[in-house]
């Protein structure tokens, strides 16, 4: 991140002068150098800084500190690219490691010397807004990845589970709609897949569109055709 761009965001609305940048440079070095120090307390010692700066840059040493996002992004790069046997395994990390969202539940106010200042002001600017919502699809799509390798590793069950679980968090979000049709159609049970259209309705307030109709018909032809093929046997 850039210096100057962490001062705006970070120092600005705390500074007495926000115009000093000779005091935000101090404030950001003297920041950096107490969570080093009590971070290092924490851990019981650190191998190395936990910021590496140079010029007006400012980046998380790899060697010594992970970012959360950065790890979950990897991660869900991972699953995504992940084949065969490995790709459950890799949907499951993806999603373990998914990041719940940035400071929620944080105070935004606090008085400092007699004043109140704003403390993670940084959370309402337009971009940051942005990037929490971004954070919080990729986590969505993760679950959404897992769901999808657990139905086509022929993990049937645990798929409707998890979809269930997403449908009540977002009734709305088609992928998950049509990976529990998917799922139920895959356990050959006709109940169940009925059982799993009504849940799937009940959610939406039973306004389904055609076209989810129209594929929960077919999956349903394809089970019920399916079943009559193997009793006939």
């Amino acid at each position: 991140m850039a210096v100057d761009t962490l001062l705006d965001e970070v120092w600005t609305p705390r500074a007495r002068d926000p115009q000093n940048r000779e005091s935000g440079q101090t404030w950001l070095r003297k920041s950096l150098k107490r969570l080093q120090e009590e971070l290092a307390t924490a851990a019981g010692g650190l191998p190395g800084e936990i910021v590496n700066g140079g010029g007006q840059l400012l980046r998380l040493n790899p060697t010594t500190i992970a970012s959360d996002v950065e790890v979950f992004l990897t991660a869900l790069a991972r699953a995504k690219a992940a084949r065969g046997p490995d790709r459950i395994a890799a949907a499951e990390e993806a999603l373990t490691k998914r990041v719940s969202g940035l400071l929620l539940n944080v105070p935004r106010e606090r008085v400092l010397v007699g004043r109140t200042i704003e403390i993670y002001r940084w959370l309402d600017l337009p971009h940051w807004e942005r990037a929490a919502g971004r954070l919080e699809a990729l986590g969505r799509e993760a679950a959404v990845q897992l769901g999808r390798a657990y139905r086509d590793g022929g993990r049937y069950d645990a798929a409707m589970v998890l979809y269930l679980q997403l449908l009540g968090d977002e009734p709305h979000d088609r992928r998950v709609q049509e990976g529990l049709l998917l799922a139920a159609r895959g356990t050959g049970d006709c109940t169940q897949l009925s059982q799993v259209w009504q849940q799937v309705r009940a959610y939406l307030d039973g306004e389904t569109d055609i076209e989810l109709h129209s594929m929960y018909e077919r999956l349903m032809s394809e089970t019920r055709t399916v079943g009559a093929v193997v009793g006939g046997r």
